[in-house]
């Protein structure tokens, strides 16, 4: 699956211009295209740092599902390419509802017991169903042995859909990044006439 974000671009422009001044354009764009995709690295990091909403078990969403697959991708003598390779990075920076696609539920963890384990399926754990008037929840046995007293311990609640807000800190401000653009295409410039 593939979208393309439209972002609204001031920076250009100013870049054009620049372009026009250096000798080589393509790499000045990716000068300019490499330090893109180490800002947005970088503020990739600082979000996996403030940990989530919980302050339980951490997924380290921010580090290993979207830092680790942003990247300088390539540079023209127009254009550089920065990539974010990532469906979830997609929803998170536009929400909207997700939808069960292998089962008829989507199973959302209750607790670091469950995000540990990962889905139901692959998670090992056994499981059953437990109906209220409103809710569906998978559960487990807790205790063991004879003597041991049980309990329940619910682990998913299974809904057939969920709806995301978009996360209005997933990039950071537009201003910011396209500053850093245009700063780094001005810095290559400056090398680029000191040493001629």
């Amino acid at each position: 699956m593939s979208m393309t974000i439209e972002i609204t671009d001031t920076v250009t422009p100013a870049l054009t211009a620049l372009a026009r001044q250096v000798e080589k354009p393509r790499d000045m764009l990716a000068a300019s295209g490499r330090r893109l995709s180490h800002e947005l690295r970088e503020h990739f990091i600082r979000r996996d740092s403030e940990g989530n909403q919980h302050g339980d078990w951490r997924s380290h969403f921010w580090a290993k599902k979207v830092k680790a697959v942003t990247h300088f991708v390539s540079a023209s003598d127009t254009e550089a390419i920065v990539v974010i390779a990532s469906r979830e990075f997609l929803h998170k920076l536009k929400g909207g509802t997700i939808t069960a696609k292998e089962g008829k539920m989507l199973a959302i963890p209750l607790n670091s017991a469950a995000k540990q384990a990962g889905s139901p399926r692959e998670s090992g754990l056994k499981l059953f169903l437990v109906k209220t008037p409103s809710q569906l929840f998978l559960a487990r046995l807790t205790g063991s042995g004879k003597k041991a007293a049980h309990g329940i311990e619910f682990l998913y609640i299974l809904k057939r859909s969920v709806t995301q807000a978009a996360d209005p800190r997933a990039l950071p401000p537009m201003i910011y990044l396209e500053s850093v653009v245009l700063d780094e295409a001005k810095q290559y410039l400056e090398r680029e006439r000191r040493a001629a």
